[in-house]
């Protein structure tokens, strides 16, 4: 999540500048933080991610794909959010668990529909190796066609 908040506040610097208002409250304090961010920090985080890329690699030697829920939560209904039951920030952040390792792993990833869950929407996330998604597509195209309607 700091990698990501520092390098949003870098993407955005002149856009922001120039456009912030536009911007939704909480991602002006998102963009606005990454520049607080002291420098440390980020490059331990960059250390993290080093070694998420070379666990990964070497999984990626044994493994042809990780699955996993695309969320770790079920999508609330929206009157769950307009009645301030659930905030956008706590579900980006429940989010971005399983597909960050993708983000963060240079991989490919692929979400696809696999039911629902108290009558919402549930999805499968496939994570593949970089340079090889052949295995993870191939995967998503055998489970759409075996979980479509």
């Amino acid at each position: 999540r700091l990698i990501s908040i520092v390098e949003a506040n870098l993407a955005h610097e002149k856009r922001y500048a120039a456009h912030g208002a536009g911007y939704s409250q909480e991602l002006q304090t998102l963009i606005e933080l990454g520049a607080y961010i002291p420098a440390v920090h980020y490059l331990k985080a960059q250390q993290l991610r080093a070694r998420l890329r070379d666990w990964l690699r070497e999984t990626f030697a044994e493994v042809s794909v990780i699955a996993s829920p695309t969320m770790t939560m079920v999508a609330p209904p929206i009157a769950a959010h307009r009645s301030g039951g659930n905030k956008p920030s706590i579900i980006a952040d429940a989010s971005g668990i399983f597909c960050t390792l993708g983000a963060l792993g240079g991989l490919p990833s692929c979400s696809m529909p696999m039911g629902l869950s108290d009558g919402m929407p549930c999805g499968l996330l496939l994570t593949g190796p970089g340079h090889r998604e052949g295995p993870m597509l191939s995967l998503a195209s055998k489970l759409e066609a075996r979980l479509a309607p």
